[in-house]
Protein backbone atom coordinates (compact mmCIF):
# COMPACT_ATOMS: atom_id res chain seq x y z
CA UNK A 1 0.00 0.00 0.00
CA UNK A 2 0.98 3.42 -0.55
CA UNK A 3 2.72 5.31 2.16
CA UNK A 4 2.58 9.04 2.44
CA UNK A 5 5.23 11.39 4.04
CA UNK A 6 4.04 14.07 6.95
CA UNK A 7 -0.07 13.91 7.99
CA UNK A 8 -2.26 14.12 4.80
CA UNK A 9 -5.18 13.23 6.26
CA UNK A 10 -5.41 16.36 8.40
CA UNK A 11 -4.98 18.72 5.11
CA UNK A 12 -7.15 21.60 5.60
CA UNK A 13 -7.69 21.25 9.43
CA UNK A 14 -4.94 23.49 10.65
CA UNK A 15 -5.95 27.13 11.82
CA UNK A 16 -4.69 30.89 11.26
CA UNK A 17 -2.78 29.88 8.38
CA UNK A 18 -2.06 33.44 7.71
CA UNK A 19 1.04 32.08 9.19
CA UNK A 20 2.55 30.04 6.29
CA UNK A 21 1.88 32.87 3.42
CA UNK A 22 5.53 34.07 3.02
CA UNK A 23 7.32 37.86 3.02
CA UNK A 24 10.36 38.47 1.81
CA UNK A 25 11.67 39.19 -2.15
CA UNK A 26 14.96 37.36 -1.65
CA UNK A 27 14.15 33.94 0.35
CA UNK A 28 10.09 34.06 -1.62
CA UNK A 29 12.48 33.58 -4.96
CA UNK A 30 14.54 31.08 -3.94
CA UNK A 31 11.28 28.70 -3.22
CA UNK A 32 12.18 29.06 0.90
CA UNK A 33 14.81 26.76 0.70
CA UNK A 34 17.13 28.82 2.52
CA UNK A 35 16.52 28.86 6.07
CA UNK A 36 20.17 27.72 6.49
CA UNK A 37 21.68 31.37 5.85
CA UNK A 38 19.49 33.67 5.29
CA UNK A 39 19.78 36.77 7.18
CA UNK A 40 18.23 40.35 7.90
CA UNK A 41 14.83 41.50 8.47
CA UNK A 42 13.41 39.33 6.22
CA UNK A 43 15.14 35.94 8.35
CA UNK A 44 12.35 36.99 10.58
CA UNK A 45 10.14 35.29 9.05
CA UNK A 46 12.19 32.31 7.07
CA UNK A 47 14.58 31.68 10.26
CA UNK A 48 14.72 34.47 12.98
CA UNK A 49 18.19 33.43 14.00
CA UNK A 50 19.45 34.90 10.43
CA UNK A 51 18.11 38.54 11.97
CA UNK A 52 21.84 38.19 13.87
CA UNK A 53 23.45 38.33 10.63
CA UNK A 54 22.32 41.75 10.34
CA UNK A 55 24.93 44.32 9.10
CA UNK A 56 23.69 47.38 9.88
CA UNK A 57 22.81 49.18 13.27
CA UNK A 58 19.19 49.38 12.20
CA UNK A 59 16.99 48.44 9.09
CA UNK A 60 13.60 48.73 7.99
CA UNK A 61 11.52 46.74 5.04
CA UNK A 62 8.29 47.17 4.23
CA UNK A 63 6.02 45.59 1.19
CA UNK A 64 3.14 44.76 -0.40
CA UNK A 65 2.13 41.81 -2.85
CA UNK A 66 -0.84 40.69 -4.28
CA UNK A 67 -1.42 36.84 -3.99
CA UNK A 68 -4.47 36.38 -5.60
CA UNK A 69 -7.38 38.45 -7.11
CA UNK A 70 -7.74 41.57 -4.73
CA UNK A 71 -6.12 39.84 -1.68
CA UNK A 72 -2.98 41.92 -0.52
CA UNK A 73 -0.30 40.69 1.76
CA UNK A 74 1.19 43.82 3.54
CA UNK A 75 4.47 43.88 5.82
CA UNK A 76 6.50 45.93 7.99
CA UNK A 77 9.77 44.58 9.74
CA UNK A 78 12.48 46.39 11.31
CA UNK A 79 15.64 45.27 13.01
CA UNK A 80 17.70 46.71 15.77
CA UNK A 81 21.70 45.92 17.07
CA UNK A 82 21.64 46.04 21.10
CA UNK A 83 24.81 46.16 21.80
CA UNK A 84 26.14 43.05 23.44
CA UNK A 85 22.52 42.00 23.98
CA UNK A 86 22.42 40.66 20.58
CA UNK A 87 19.51 41.54 17.94
CA UNK A 88 15.90 43.12 18.44
CA UNK A 89 13.35 42.54 15.43
CA UNK A 90 9.48 43.58 14.94
CA UNK A 91 6.95 42.69 12.63
CA UNK A 92 3.94 43.32 11.25
CA UNK A 93 1.57 41.64 8.46
CA UNK A 94 -1.51 41.83 7.50
CA UNK A 95 -3.90 40.26 4.94
CA UNK A 96 -6.37 42.73 3.25
CA UNK A 97 -9.34 41.15 1.34
CA UNK A 98 -10.80 44.21 0.24
CA UNK A 99 -14.86 44.57 0.54
CA UNK A 100 -16.51 41.56 0.58
CA UNK A 101 -20.33 41.64 -0.10
CA UNK A 102 -22.53 40.32 2.86
CA UNK A 103 -24.67 37.37 2.37
CA UNK A 104 -27.35 36.32 5.03
CA UNK A 105 -30.11 33.60 4.87
CA UNK A 106 -32.80 36.19 3.96
CA UNK A 107 -30.41 38.30 1.45
CA UNK A 108 -28.28 35.02 -0.24
CA UNK A 109 -27.48 37.47 -3.08
CA UNK A 110 -26.39 40.76 -1.10
CA UNK A 111 -29.28 42.89 -2.07
CA UNK A 112 -29.00 45.37 0.35
CA UNK A 113 -25.64 46.11 -0.45
CA UNK A 114 -23.62 45.78 2.64
CA UNK A 115 -20.02 44.76 2.62
CA UNK A 116 -17.61 43.95 4.79
CA UNK A 117 -13.77 43.03 5.22
CA UNK A 118 -12.09 40.40 7.42
CA UNK A 119 -8.54 41.47 9.54
CA UNK A 120 -5.87 38.81 9.88
CA UNK A 121 -3.03 40.22 11.47
CA UNK A 122 0.24 38.84 12.56
CA UNK A 123 2.49 40.53 14.80
CA UNK A 124 6.26 39.62 16.11
CA UNK A 125 8.55 40.42 18.36
CA UNK A 126 12.14 38.93 17.77
CA UNK A 127 15.64 38.16 19.74
CA UNK A 128 18.64 37.09 18.34
CA UNK A 129 22.52 36.38 19.31
CA UNK A 130 25.73 35.33 17.63
CA UNK A 131 26.56 32.62 19.97
CA UNK A 132 30.09 32.14 18.22
CA UNK A 133 31.83 33.46 14.95
CA UNK A 134 30.20 30.46 13.71
CA UNK A 135 26.59 29.77 15.79
CA UNK A 136 23.76 31.84 15.84
CA UNK A 137 20.19 31.51 17.27
CA UNK A 138 16.60 33.44 17.38
CA UNK A 139 13.23 33.38 18.14
CA UNK A 140 10.21 34.91 17.13
CA UNK A 141 7.13 35.32 19.32
CA UNK A 142 4.28 36.14 17.56
CA UNK A 143 0.13 36.78 18.38
CA UNK A 144 -2.03 35.94 15.60
CA UNK A 145 -5.70 37.83 15.29
CA UNK A 146 -8.24 37.37 12.74
CA UNK A 147 -11.89 38.61 12.55
CA UNK A 148 -14.73 39.28 10.63
CA UNK A 149 -17.84 40.94 11.96
CA UNK A 150 -19.13 39.49 15.16
CA UNK A 151 -16.86 36.44 15.68
CA UNK A 152 -13.35 36.36 16.31
CA UNK A 153 -10.21 34.18 17.59
CA UNK A 154 -6.79 35.43 18.97
CA UNK A 155 -3.54 32.75 19.16
CA UNK A 156 -0.01 33.15 20.37
CA UNK A 157 2.99 31.07 18.92
CA UNK A 158 6.34 31.28 18.33
CA UNK A 159 9.68 30.08 15.95
CA UNK A 160 12.54 29.30 16.91
CA UNK A 161 15.80 28.55 14.78
CA UNK A 162 19.57 28.16 14.65
CA UNK A 163 22.09 28.52 12.12
CA UNK A 164 25.68 27.42 11.80
CA UNK A 165 28.17 28.39 9.50
CA UNK A 166 31.07 26.22 8.03
CA UNK A 167 29.53 22.92 9.24
CA UNK A 168 32.35 20.57 9.85
CA UNK A 169 34.99 23.17 9.14
CA UNK A 170 33.96 22.91 5.33
CA UNK A 171 33.93 26.49 4.10
CA UNK A 172 30.63 27.75 2.59
CA UNK A 173 28.82 24.84 3.92
CA UNK A 174 26.02 25.85 6.30
CA UNK A 175 23.30 24.24 8.40
CA UNK A 176 20.02 26.03 9.87
CA UNK A 177 16.86 24.23 11.93
CA UNK A 178 13.65 26.29 12.57
CA UNK A 179 10.65 25.09 14.67
CA UNK A 180 7.85 27.28 13.37
CA UNK A 181 4.51 28.37 14.78
CA UNK A 182 4.48 26.00 18.01
CA UNK A 183 1.80 27.64 20.18
CA UNK A 184 -1.63 27.66 21.58
CA UNK A 185 -5.19 26.48 19.49
CA UNK A 186 -7.40 29.08 17.98
CA UNK A 187 -10.84 29.04 18.88
CA UNK A 188 -13.28 32.07 17.48
CA UNK A 189 -15.93 33.51 19.61
CA UNK A 190 -18.64 36.48 19.34
CA UNK A 191 -22.24 36.73 19.19
CA UNK A 192 -22.28 35.37 15.46
CA UNK A 193 -22.24 32.22 17.14
CA UNK A 194 -25.10 32.76 19.30
CA UNK A 195 -28.80 31.54 17.93
CA UNK A 196 -32.14 31.44 18.37
CA UNK A 197 -33.92 27.92 19.27
CA UNK A 198 -36.87 26.14 20.66
CA UNK A 199 -35.89 23.97 23.51
CA UNK A 200 -37.94 20.74 23.62
CA UNK A 201 -40.96 21.01 25.77
CA UNK A 202 -40.19 24.88 26.11
CA UNK A 203 -42.90 27.24 23.95
CA UNK A 204 -40.79 30.28 24.08
CA UNK A 205 -37.58 30.17 21.94
CA UNK A 206 -34.53 30.70 23.37
CA UNK A 207 -30.74 31.61 22.74
CA UNK A 208 -27.83 29.23 22.74
CA UNK A 209 -24.37 29.37 22.21
CA UNK A 210 -22.45 26.86 19.58
CA UNK A 211 -19.31 26.30 20.61
CA UNK A 212 -16.97 26.26 17.63
CA UNK A 213 -13.83 24.05 17.71
CA UNK A 214 -10.90 24.64 18.80
CA UNK A 215 -7.86 23.86 16.09
CA UNK A 216 -4.15 23.81 16.55
CA UNK A 217 -1.60 26.22 14.32
CA UNK A 218 0.26 24.96 11.19
CA UNK A 219 3.19 24.02 12.99
CA UNK A 220 6.46 22.62 11.42
CA UNK A 221 10.61 22.06 11.23
CA UNK A 222 12.89 22.77 8.71
CA UNK A 223 15.95 21.10 8.08
CA UNK A 224 18.18 23.12 5.69
CA UNK A 225 21.82 23.08 4.19
CA UNK A 226 23.71 25.28 1.79
CA UNK A 227 26.50 26.22 -0.10
CA UNK A 228 28.08 29.33 -0.77
CA UNK A 229 31.00 30.24 -2.96
CA UNK A 230 32.69 33.24 -4.27
CA UNK A 231 34.04 32.88 -7.70
CA UNK A 232 36.73 35.60 -9.25
CA UNK A 233 35.93 38.17 -5.91
CA UNK A 234 32.73 39.83 -7.76
CA UNK A 235 30.50 36.63 -8.48
CA UNK A 236 28.96 34.83 -5.55
CA UNK A 237 26.59 31.45 -5.66
CA UNK A 238 24.11 30.24 -3.05
CA UNK A 239 22.71 26.61 -3.42
CA UNK A 240 20.53 25.86 -0.74
CA UNK A 241 17.74 22.76 0.26
CA UNK A 242 15.27 22.20 2.77
CA UNK A 243 13.14 19.13 4.22
CA UNK A 244 9.82 20.39 6.07
CA UNK A 245 8.04 18.00 8.21
CA UNK A 246 4.52 19.76 8.79
CA UNK A 247 2.15 18.10 11.45
CA UNK A 248 -1.05 19.19 9.53
CA UNK A 249 -0.10 18.12 6.07
CA UNK A 250 2.68 16.52 3.77
CA UNK A 251 6.18 16.69 3.79
CA UNK A 252 7.74 18.56 1.95
CA UNK A 253 11.28 19.33 -0.18
CA UNK A 254 12.24 22.83 -1.14
CA UNK A 255 15.05 23.80 -3.26
CA UNK A 256 16.79 27.11 -4.59
CA UNK A 257 19.44 28.96 -6.08
CA UNK A 258 21.05 32.50 -6.33
CA UNK A 259 23.01 34.08 -8.50
CA UNK A 260 24.51 37.83 -7.47
CA UNK A 261 27.40 39.34 -9.42
CA UNK A 262 28.89 42.41 -7.49
CA UNK A 263 25.89 42.20 -4.64
CA UNK A 264 24.05 44.61 -7.17
CA UNK A 265 22.20 42.01 -9.57
CA UNK A 266 20.74 38.93 -9.03
CA UNK A 267 19.14 35.73 -10.50
CA UNK A 268 17.19 33.36 -8.18
CA UNK A 269 15.22 30.31 -8.56
CA UNK A 270 13.83 27.83 -6.78
CA UNK A 271 10.83 24.76 -6.61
Amino acid sequence: SAVYAGDAARVGTAAGTQLLVPVGGRDLAMGGSNVSSTNGVDAIFWNPAGLAGMKSTATGVISTMQIFNDINVNYLGLGFKAGRVGVLGVSIKSISFGDIKETTVSDPDGISGRTFSPTFVTTGLTYARMLTDRIQVGVNGKLIYESIPRASATAFAFDIGLQYRDLGNISGVDFGVVVKNIGTEMQYSGSAFTTSAFETGVSQSQYFNRIPSSDELPAKIELGVSYRNTIAEDNNLVVAGVFENYNLGKDQFRFGAEYMFRDLIALRGGY
